[in-house]
């Protein structure tokens, strides 16, 4: 096994060359692989436009990922109708919110501190109170239905969009066989999971129980331990600061 070696499960950024959590590692001196465990396909980009181009209908935004602020950007290019610019925009993860302000640029951000769906469903009940209109959530195909049933129980409507599809690489299994058996593993979805543990499985066979993993927040580490492997972390925010700390 090599020293010090890292492998990020995780999709590519639009620019590989500016991926936060491979810079941040890199800086430590570790040896570092992104490999794109998963590929995204946007869908129902003209309903979610038409969806867009009523903002009076809706009370704000809500993203649970980079990729369906992507969809967002994509569906109403050049840009957002002005009428979107005062209303909030919950997010999960600091991340999402450095997207919605890049890519959509708007600036009334809320939850970023938040790492998982449920924490932000509580700021939006809190913040909200009860029967507080509808907001518009863009999401994935593998999203949970958790923080629209709890939302829904509190009086918050959602209308829900499947803005896009994940799905595996179909070259994942090549990419994981040219890799020497790393230290680290680094998960970034229970998609990514999913996808990439049974294949790790059958590359390194015993030898896999040797490679910690680390599961980005309790719903990927839940989906590991369903497919019965350890894990060694948790990152509680999807930041690289986090998988820093525990590097260090």
């Amino acid at each position: 096994m090599s020293g010090r070696s890292v492998v990020l499960l995780k999709a590519a950024s639009e620019d590989r060359e500016q991926d936060k959590y491979l810079h941040a590692l890199e800086k430590l001196g570790l040896s570092v692989t992104l490999v794109p465990v998963i590929v995204f396909n946007f869908v129902n980009r003209e309903s979610l436009a038409s969806c867009l181009s009523r903002p009076h209908e809706y009370s704000g935004l809500i993203f649970t990922s980079k990729r369906s602020v992507e969809a967002v950007r994509d569906a109403t290019a050049p840009n957002l109708t002005h009428d979107w610019r005062d209303k909030p925009v919950y997010v999960v993860g600091g991340g999402t919110g450095q997207a919605v302000l890049s890519m959509l640029r708007l600036t009334n951000i809320r939850g970023e501190e938040t790492g998982k769906a449920e924490s932000l469903a509580e700021i939006i009940v809190t913040e909200n109170g009860l029967g507080a209109g509808k907001y518009l959530f863009p999401k994935g195909n593998l999203a949970r239905d958790i923080l629209p049933s709890v939302l829904s129980s509190n009086g918050i409507a959602t209308e829900e969009i499947v803005s896009y599809q994940t799905e595996a690489n179909p070259n994942l299994k090549i990419l994981l066989s040219d890799i020497a058996i790393p230290e680290y593993v680094v998960i970034f979805s229970p998609s990514g999971a999913s996808a990439s543990l049974p294949i790790l499985k059958e590359l390194y066979r015993e030898a896999v129980s040797q490679i910690k993993l680390i599961a980005m927040g309790q719903t990927t580490e839940a989906e590991i331990v369903r497919l019965s492997f350890h894990v060694s972390h948790v990152l509680e925010k999807p930041n690289p600061e986090s998988l820093v700390a525990i590097m260090k």
